[in-house]
């Protein structure tokens, strides 16, 4: 579970997650519900799976709802058909699965995508589900 903050560009939804290194990123929210929507608060915690991120390669051809960003690694696990890489966001310690023969190096940047559309969002100050 990521803290992060509900924000609005150009009419569209974005969850901003901030970076160890002072930087933010904005993750498009594909489906916005009304119940999103009418948050009151910008303060939302984010839910995400290890296998909804990916490599950075992926084309929104390949998936609209994916989200890129790129990310300073802090470890990686490989685990044989599949590469864990640990990132940084908004402060907590988060997990991705990724194929075996991602090109992702512990200590340096990565190129990373999240399908969006597998995200769960919850209330920060209830941890109700929105």
């Amino acid at each position: 579970l990521i803290p992060a903050r509900l924000t609005g560009e150009n009419g569209a939804l974005h969850a901003t997650l901030d970076l160890a290194d002072g930087n933010q990123i904005d993750l498009k929210i594909p489906d916005q519900s009304g119940e999103l929507s009418a948050q009151h608060s910008d303060e939302i915690t984010l839910g995400l799976r290890p296998e909804a991120f990916g490599s950075g390669k992926v084309s929104h051809a390949q998936n609209p709802d994916a989200a890129r960003f790129i990310c300073h690694v802090d470890v990686t696990e490989p685990t044989g058909p599949d590469l864990l890489a640990m990132l940084t966001l908004s402060g907590t310690e988060v997990t991705t699965r990724l194929p075996a023969g991602a090109d992702i190096q512990a200590g340096q940047q990565g190129d990373f995508s999240v399908d969006m559309s597998k995200a769960i969002f919850f209330d920060a100050g209830s941890g109700n589900r929105i």
